[in-house]
């Protein structure tokens, strides 16, 4: 759905009140499972270029669009955005987890990601789960050290990540926290569904 603040002639200074005009679609949606699902996912590294306000939700996608292109034409699934001081930020649409330890961490909620939806639900159902989520800035190099990682996305819901760049994580396969929290995921969804 896109929401815009309303029909004028194109200028950057608008004028009186405006109607706002609503736009939306929709699409058939896959959901549960499928191979992505079961066999893990592979990123890829890129720099993040966008502005410093991507906590906006906007129709301006060019940094994200690049990055995937990059990924996509490396035969990654997703891109894992890394800032200028070398910390991840985000995927091109989805956010990103790492477990290290008994730590799950994840970059806390500032202008530097949208904060989604299903990255919402996840940290509410850690603390009704009595998981120990940490919103902490972390590295890419940490992230390839990391004993699992995963992303999370409205259309995507949780997917394993199982390699980064070249490097396996953990053992190149969906790790048992992913396995956990992507049943205690889907349990939600499917209830609150209804």
């Amino acid at each position: 759905m896109q929401v815009t603040r309303g029909e004028a002639d194109r200028d950057f200074v608008w004028q009186g009140e405006l109607k706002p005009t609503v736009f939306m679609f929709t699409q058939d949606k896959i959901s549960g499972e499928n191979d992505a699902a079961k066999s893990g996912v592979r990123l890829k590294s890129v720099d993040d270029i966008r502005w410093a306000r991507r906590d906006i939700k906007s129709v301006n996608l060019l940094g994200q669009v690049l990055a995937k292109k990059a990924a996509s034409d490396a035969g990654a699934y997703e891109a894992l955005m890394v800032d200028s001081d070398g910390y991840i930020t985000e995927c091109g649409a989805t956010s990103f987890f790492i477990v290290t330890g008994d730590l799950l961490l994840t970059r806390p909620v500032s202008n530097d990601i949208l904060s989604g939806i299903t990255r919402k639900a996840i940290v509410a159902l850690c603390n009704t789960h009595g998981i120990r989520l940490v919103e902490t800035r972390f590295s890419l190099e940490e992230a390839l050290q990391a004993d699992e990682a995963f992303i999370s996305g409205a259309s995507s819901y949780l997917l394993a990540v199982v390699q980064i760049d070249e490097q396996k994580i953990g053992n190149g396969t969906p790790g048992p926290w992913f396995l956990k929290l992507r049943e205690i995921y889907l349990e939600h969804a499917r209830a609150s569904a209804i």
